[in-house]
């Protein structure tokens, strides 16, 4: 898979380091029981809006002419600290001048003070606490970690795991809420390699974020019948976890009739079952005034079987931008931007023979913007590109 700009961040190291110019508006202490609202000046999920543009409007402190002058205010852990706290992948949110993030290798989300010290942690099947962890390791994986950012709204905090598990925080004390293990029975076509890399937003009242089954590694194993999982889109409820609508990508994989074997210059992988689709990694964009959905896609980790009457051995849905309807998770077009691209960790990366690469997907949000058309009328357009790596 293609992994977007985000996971190569300088923030991948046991030192997480903020650097800030001026005091941000604090978040209230104490007892009290409702957080400070969100406000247009904070940064609460990965693109900080909807329509995926990364941009914040309302920054009003960092200035061609100021950024030059950035020093350090603080950073975490301390300087001198043996605490390793695990690689960081996504983007921190920071809200209030709060800072939210989570780790990879070693499991666990943070809400850290506007002074870099530790409000909570929460750590996957322990609860939480305000205690740094000891020991740790810094590799540069998910684990059973982290590798999607968060995305904070006024009440809770909303992430997805490398284990394929979503979770609502509480905002104020890092409490469980709720959370959706999309491994286990309950989840709809749940399965046992779905993980959460996309981040999420909050659109028409629902959480949506982007996952599904990752089998790029598995297929090393020749035993391994590759691949059964498939990427999805999903709507949950933001105050139960309730699943409003799952969107799947392309058609459900099933085992062939006849095993299928692919050669190339690493070798050959024979196939059982098909067509995977992957996860998807790709943060959504949302359009309101259409009521749309957009995202992009991974390529296929196993091909499609071959018909008489079509040879083709993939689906219009690998490396594709998709578009749904944030109501009910329909379908309203699927768009292809590169066809005829499958991989596993099994494959080679690139074909000597055609000099193509392989892997190029859809990993980044389709970008939202409005610009004028050929007549001079406004149109609505997306941007996005397909990555490699």
């Amino acid at each position: 898979m293609c992994w977007p700009a985000k996971f190569f961040l300088p923030a991948v190291c046991t030192h997480f380091t903020i650097l800030l110019l001026t005091a941000l508006p604090l978040e209230a202490s104490g007892n009290d029981q409702v957080a400070p609202a969100v406000t247009d000046a904070d940064w609460a999920s990965y693109n900080n809006g909807v329509r995926g543009w990364r941009f914040n409007a309302a920054e009003e402190t960092l200035t061609p002419q100021s950024a030059p002058q950035l020093v350090e205010k603080w950073r975490f852990p301390r300087a001198g600290s043996t605490t390793d706290v695990g690689v960081i992948h996504g983007t921190p949110a920071v809200v209030n001048g709060y800072v939210y993030f989570g780790t990879g290798s070693y499991p666990a989300f943070y809400k850290l003070k506007p002074n870099g010290e530790v409000a909570w942690v929460f750590r996957p099947g322990e609860g939480t606490t305000t205690v740094l962890p000891k020991g740790g390791m810094n590799r540069i994986d998910a684990g059973a970690g982290f590798l999607a950012s968060p995305l904070v709204t006024e009440k809770a905090v909303y992430i997805g795991s490398n284990t394929g598990i979503f979770y609502g925080l509480d905002r104020k004390t890092g409490k469980e809420l709720w959370k959706v293990d999309t491994r286990a029975p309950g989840f709809p076509n749940h399965h046992h390699a779905n993980l959460f890399n996309a981040s999420a937003i909050l659109a028409d009242g629902k959480v949506i974020v982007g996952g599904g089954g990752y089998e790029h590694s598995q297929p090393i194993d020749p035993d391994y019948p590759c691949c059964e999982g498939r990427g999805f889109v999903v709507a949950f409820d933001p105050n139960s976890g309730e699943v409003v609508w799952k969107y799947e990508v392309g058609e459900k994989p099933r085992k062939f009739k006849e095993p299928i074997t692919i050669e190339d210059v690493k070798g050959s992988r024979t196939y059982h079952y098909g067509p995977s689709t992957s996860s998807v990694w790709s943060t959504p964009s949302y359009d309101s005034a259409t009521g749309t959905i957009f995202f992009g896609t991974d390529v296929h980790n196993s091909p499609r079987e071959p018909t008489e009457d079509d040879s083709r051995l993939f689906t219009k849905y690998s490396a594709a931008v998709i578009a749904v309807d944030v109501e009910n998770g329909s379908e309203k077009w699927v768009t292809q931007l590169n066809e005829n691209d499958h991989f596993n960790h099994a494959m080679a990366g690139y074909d000597p023979v055609s000099g193509t690469y392989k892997d190029c997907s859809v990993g980044d949000t389709p970008k939202i913007y409005t610009l004028p058309a050929p007549d001079g009328t406004p149109a609505t357009v997306l941007g996005l590109s397909l990555i490699h790596i």
